[in-house]
């Protein structure tokens, strides 16, 4: 009782009961196809929206997030993943906004190789090793086809090793259909 009214302060020394930072990557199409308008905006919109939900909903102060887009090719917004707070968010917002919709088609293949280079930098270790605080991908998308297959092959043949890669890395990836 006298420790309880002494209102202890510190760190949570009881293993579970602390919150677990969360490293999370949004992998957004901004291909072509992702311009199509759906309702008040396009696809892409809802991408944009998706991203700031998680990020305001889902995600607290310290976790770590990155931003990759993709068509044909991908880039990451940040060179390394990045611990979050409303300013960070705001900025990752801002510049997801501010790459828009491409004029190109779409490759998934360039994305998960860039998601698997950013992989190490999560915990500021090396490629090779696997994170300590395993990495949720969200794949936001209009799911069209010819971002895996063209002409019935794969568009890129190492797209299956790298996925591989990604899951034995402790890489949890959903991919979020937008054009429902």
């Amino acid at each position: 009782l006298v420790l309880a009214l002494a209102r202890p302060e510190g760190e949570c020394v009881i293993p579970g009961l602390a919150r677990m930072q969360r490293n999370v990557a949004f992998v957004v199409d901004r291909s072509y196809s992702m311009g199509y308008q759906a309702g008040a905006g396009n696809l892409f919109d809802r991408a944009v929206s998706f991203v700031e939900d998680t990020l305001s909903r889902q995600l607290k102060d310290g976790d770590r997030v990155v931003v990759i887009v993709y068509d044909e090719q991908a880039r990451s917004l940040t060179p390394d993943p990045i611990f979050l707070d409303a300013g960070s968010a705001r900025k990752v917002l801002d510049d997801l906004r501010e790459t828009g919709v491409s004029t190109q088609r779409t490759s998934l293949g360039p994305a998960m190789k860039e998601l698997l280079d950013i992989l190490g930098r999560f915990d500021h270790g090396e490629k090779e090793r696997p994170v300590s605080v395993p990495v949720e991908a969200f794949v936001l998308t209009d799911m069209q086809r010819n971002q895996i297959l063209e002409d019935d092959h794969l568009r890129d043949r190492s797209l299956p090793d790298t996925m591989k890669t990604l899951g034995d890395k402790g890489v949890r990836t959903h991919f979020v259909d937008l054009s429902l």
